[in-house]
């Protein structure tokens, strides 16, 4: 179905956009084979969750992310490690701070320290990791360097595992442990290392063998990052009208326009308060895909700026943009999508869905999405406190007994 006609925007803006031909619905009505469920669904099975309701956001989010020169340069030359992360759906999750990674202190230039991983330590805590995955699994631990949004940030860790097959080696499991500009840890006790995003790509056995095996050695928690339909709003409203050019550092500003057969899909459910109230309402309408062409997204996107906001996006513009979208599907399909819930959300560089599995399909894009993601998963962590109000605890090291002291007296 297609539908056409002009198209009032709301609260960004008062322009009206043409709108001839904006959207294709389509609607499935079994949950097997569709568009928002089937093969994406998560592989991490039921587990613990680690705080899986993002915390709060500011009013405005930043468009387009550009790292600093020191992490820039790094990208450059590491540019395999972006190229690991396209084309791969890949599922989120979110990890508290990792305790006791092995470093190995290095001399710098300018009387600095730098401090990099120690390749023998984290060879160590691989084999932690891999008696949890099992004797017949062989895993590695190693760095990961290009995917650092400043020179403050942990270089990644990739985390993957072999296990041989028919006489012949094969890779089950892929995870990396990444961190785009990250907030700054304030622990009163010890240090902890913040790679609060975790990548992974497996089956849901393996990703749960190393789940396990990660929290045994780093004493963190992981648990799955879900991106509730508030979240895929502004994923969608953000970056619908950024073309990869946008994405690269550059001051040349040109008028470089979406190619014709590029897409933005969204993918809408019933809600999931009414699916809980009536289970078998899936099995009928699991789902509901509008295809808009990415020229027309981007007119809409461009109306719904605001003057002096290019380098933020605010949630009035977020609001105007879907306002317009759900204005014209209403007067097209008589479907009031504000009703439903947004899952899957799929732009011409990024596809991703509620339950937290991205899809990036530009290595220019990578790391915008990666300091949003590490917003989402890290939240208020970085103030965490490891001692319980003024209590102070500490350990003999030879009886294990824990001494309290509660102040002075």
């Amino acid at each position: 179905m297609s539908a056409g006609g002009d198209l009032t925007l709301g609260q960004g803006s008062r322009r009206t956009v043409a709108t001839g031909g904006l959207a294709t619905a389509t609607m499935a009505t079994t949950a097997e084979g569709t568009f928002a469920t089937g093969y994406l669904t998560s592989a991490g099975g039921e587990g613990r969750s680690y705080c899986t309701a993002p915390a709060p956001r500011n009013m405005s989010r930043m468009v387009v992310f550009h790292p600093d020169i020191g992490a820039d340069q790094e990208e450059l030359a590491n540019l395999e490690s972006l190229d690991l992360l396209v084309g791969t759906m890949w599922q989120v999750h979110r990890v508290s701070p990792l305790w006791g990674v092995p470093f190995l202190p290095l001399p710098a230039e300018g009387g600095e320290e730098l401090v990099g991983y120690d390749r023998a330590g984290l060879a160590r805590m691989a084999g932690v990791v891999g008696e949890a995955v099992g004797g017949h699994a062989r895993v590695a631990i190693t760095p990961l360097p290009g995917l650092r949004g400043t020179r403050f940030d942990r270089e990644a860790l990739q985390v993957t595992v072999r296990s041989e097959m028919e006489g012949k080696e094969v890779k089950a499991f892929t995870g990396v442990l990444c961190g785009t500009e990250v907030k700054e840890l304030n622990l009163r006790h010890g240090s902890a290392v913040s790679l609060p995003v975790f990548l992974t790509q497996g089956s849901g056995e393996v990703t749960e063998q190393v789940v396990a095996g990660l929290e045994r050695c780093f004493d963190c928690v992981v648990g799955r990052l879900h991106l509730p339909p508030t979240e895929l709003q502004w994923m969608a409203a953000m970056w619908a009208g950024i073309r990869l050019g946008d994405l690269k550092d550059r001051e040349d500003e040109t008028e470089e326009e979406f190619s014709g057969n590029e897409v933005m899909k969204l993918v809408y459910g019933p809600p999931a308060a009414l699916l809980a109230r009536h289970p078998a309402l899936r099995q009928q309408v699991s789902a509901i895909t509008f295809e808009f062409p990415a020229d027309k997204m981007r007119a809409i996107w461009r109306a719904c700026r605001e003057e002096g906001s290019s380098g933020e996006f605010t949630q009035r513009e977020m609001e105007a943009f879907h306002a317009s979208i759900g204005e014209h599907l209403r007067q097209a399909y008589s479907i009031r999508v504000e009703k439903l819930d947004l899952e899957q959300v799929q732009l011409p560089f990024l596809k991703a869905t509620a339950a937290g599995r991205v899809l990036f399909q530009a290595v220019e894009q990578v790391r915008t999405v990666l300091r949003y993601l590490t917003g989402l998963s890290q939240g208020e962590v970085q103030a965490a406190n490891p001692t319980l109000a003024t209590t102070e605890v500490e350990v003999d090291n030879i009886s294990m007994d824990y001494t309290v002291y509660r102040g002075e007296t």
